[in-house]
């Protein structure tokens, strides 16, 4: 079974207000939680038992006790490494030190946790369509559209035609003329970017493909699209900078342009030592 605390985290963006409330507190990794029934639990959170017991059944698939078992062994997982540290612990008045420490151990851990989940059907599926789509429209909003870009500069280094527009007004064009042998590949963190699901809609109207990495795949967008990476990162109030999310999207970047490459290994690694002897020109 995957990782408890990972089945919780990784739905959150689709919780009502209870189940939210629920699912913060659990978070925490507080140790009351394991001593606690079900009843207890429910009225330190100020909800219903049924709406615990609903819940923990929702996310995990187990009843409380066994839920419970479950998450004592991977409470002393946890215990038993250097507890990782996120942007909660983190205020103005830490030192630099704890800071560093604090964002690459959030990112590392991002990284291992998207592992974990990382689907391999889904990355095999998109590498194909990839490989086998007329054109490649890529995109994404904000610090999304960063990935975008670099998988649109990467693939194009090796034959491949994938376009990136920074403004969704292009992209948007580009959805209403779409073929059917086209591939969209949209980054989206919350998956609930309306200009993006407009985007994904118009391309899904004209018979093109839809690839979306995201963290919420039970997005509208989730549900629109043919293919689904999902990503797990927790960002929190400094979500403006996008933070571990930004490492994680950049890691299935390289993850879907390494699989391409491999499709025609030869041709498209000689694609990639002349652009490397071509920029290297330009060093001293």
């Amino acid at each position: 079974m995957n990782s408890i605390l990972s089945e919780i985290s990784k739905k959150e963006l689709s919780y009502t207000k209870t189940e939210k409330l629920i699912s913060e507190y659990i978070l925490k990794l507080k140790e009351n939680i394991i001593s606690y029934s079900s009843f207890d639990l429910a009225k330190e959170l100020g909800v219903s038992q049924s709406a615990i017991m609903k819940f923990i059944k929702k996310t995990c698939g187990v009843g409380f006790t066994e839920f419970k078992i479950l998450l004592i062994k991977e409470y002393d997982i946890i215990n038993n490494q250097e507890r990782a540290l996120n942007h909660d612990n983190i205020s103005l008045t830490d030192s630099l030190e704890k800071v560093s420490r604090a964002i690459i151990s959030e990112s590392i851990t991002s990284l291992s946790r998207t592992l974990d989940q990382l689907k391999l059907e889904s990355v095999k599926e998109c590498i194909d369509a990839i490989d086998s789509s007329n054109r490649i429209f890529l995109a994404g909003l904000g610090a999304s559209s960063l990935p975008a870009f670099d998988l649109s500069s990467k693939l194009m280094k090796i034959g491949i035609t994938a376009i990136w527009y920074q403004d969704t007004d292009s992209i948007q064009a580009a959805a209403f003329s779409a073929k059917p042998n086209d591939l969209f590949i949209v980054f989206s963190y919350s998956g609930k970017t309306k200009k993006i699901l407009n985007i994904l809609k118009t391309a899904k109207e004209n018979d093109a493909k839809v690839a979306l990495i995201t963290k919420n795949i039970s997005s509208p967008q989730s549900e629109i699209a043919d293919i689904v990476i999902e990503i797990i990162s927790n960002e929190t109030d400094l979500r403006t900078s996008a933070m571990s999310s930004r490492i994680v999207f950049f890691s299935i970047v390289d993850i879907l342009f390494l699989g391409t490459i491999k499709k025609d290994i030869n041709k498209r690694l000689e694609l990639v030592r002349n652009m490397s002897l071509f920029t290297n020109e330009d060093k001293l």
